[in-house]
């Protein structure tokens, strides 16, 4: 789950840990401008997100007898894991819903989360979602930077469904991102209309990092509907209006996020972004300064100046930054570690190259980043044999 912030130069998205409790108030009409967008090229279906395929009803009929052995959580999960579907390698290139996710056999913790939901929901078990606190972890994608978050699932039998009166058992949690998390995190629980608005925000960001603001608009104005209380699906919305070329919607809407959170770090950066556009520059100064009281040493900022002095040829000052950038903010950002390997082949040192080009690779997010990263460690291990190193 990501979320977004504009800040300088910056788009940042992102999906609060700490959330502030708001309201479910109606948004405010004033927020949407359908006319400025259009029709979006293919139509936002909040109901398709949650709904089963029919080859996901053939898998449950298939893996029934495990299901009734094992008791409902415990069967559907080691069902899924028997079978291959759930996969524990990430694919973060597109957030799918359920069918999607099933179909692909892959997905970033959302998905996947929703897919285990739907089948479970099929079966008439009860699942809990549940958000668990990563402490500020980091990753980028061009100029969106990304504060993530994570969620789980955890099922249970429901007593009352007729379908599973033979099943026992106790709640089963489910998290594809087992031991990434620190055992005392806070956790809380989400309702389901929350996680449908974090997936609709997701695919806004998604969208607007491929260039289809319009897109991004119907999906971030659908996550608002879906869960007016969601704080970031807000701040999504501001960006998009930004990225599209409409400053002053895009402050009408930062404005109200921080209406909701007064606290909203990300949207008080946007904020001041969008206010240098519109030449408000005492006022945007004002949250700049506010900002840098509170995070002095923002996240990529020394990564960025490493970029800087390794293309001026300054491996040295580059190593340092990119390590001070490590040591600083708990990055999963493939491409730094990436940088780092290619300063340490600059000294020689293959060793630590390699073990930080493992490092790109685990923290690799789509399958086509994962084969770039294969390949270069296969190169390296082949130029380490060649010199007899």
């Amino acid at each position: 789950m990501k979320r977004w912030l504009l800040s300088m130069a910056w788009l940042l998205l992102m999906t609060g840990c700490a959330e502030v409790p708001v309201a479910q108030r109606p948004p405010p009409p004033a927020l949407f401008h359908d006319a400025v967008f259009g029709p979006p090229a293919v139509p936002v279906r909040p109901d398709e997100v949650f709904a089963v395929s029919p080859a996901m009803r053939e898998f449950l009929a298939r893996e029934a007898w495990r299901m009734r052995l094992k008791g409902g959580p415990s069967g559907l999960v080691d069902g899924l894991l028997e079978s291959g579907v759930l996969k524990l390698d990430y694919d973060s290139e597109m957030t799918r819903n359920a069918a999607e996710a099933f179909e692909a056999r892959s997905g970033n913790c959302l998905s996947l989360v929703i897919m285990t939901a739907a089948l479970a929901r099929e079966l008439g078990l009860s699942v809990v979602y549940r958000q668990i606190e990563t402490g500020g972890v980091w990753s980028r994608s061009g100029t969106l930077l990304m504060d993530m978050a994570h969620v789980n699932i955890s099922i249970a039998r429901d007593h009352t469904g007729a379908r599973v009166a033979r099943f026992i058992g106790d709640w089963v949690t489910v998290d594809f991102m087992a031991g990434a998390n620190s055992p005392h995190a806070r956790v809380w629980q989400l309702e389901e209309r929350r996680i449908l608005a974090m997936y609709l925000v997701n695919r806004a960001v998604e969208l607007m990092a491929a260039s289809r603001s319009a897109d991004a608009y119907w999906h971030a104005r659908a996550a608002i509907e879906a869960d007016p209380g969601f704080v970031e699906a807000y701040n999504t919305l501001g960006v998009v209006y930004l990225r599209h070329g409409r400053p002053r919607e895009s402050a009408v809407a930062l404005r109200h996020t921080l209406a909701l959170d007064p606290g909203h770090r990300h949207a008080r950066g946007n904020l001041a972004t969008v206010l240098d556009v519109l030449g408000q520059a005492a006022e945007a100064a004002a949250l700049r300064a506010e900002l840098q009281r509170l995070d002095p040493v923002p996240p990529f900022r020394d990564y960025d100046d490493g970029l800087r002095a390794m293309q001026a040829g300054d491996f040295e000052t580059a190593r340092r930054l990119f390590e001070r950038e490590l040591k600083n903010h708990d990055l999963q950002f493939h491409e730094l570690h990436l940088n780092l390997a290619r300063v340490y082949l600059h000294f020689g040192n293959h060793t630590e190259a390699r073990r930080q080009l493992e490092k790109a690779l685990k923290l690799s997010t789509t399958r086509q980043q994962q084969a770039l990263y294969t390949s270069k460690l296969d190169a390296l291990k082949e130029e380490r044999a060649r010199l007899g190193r």
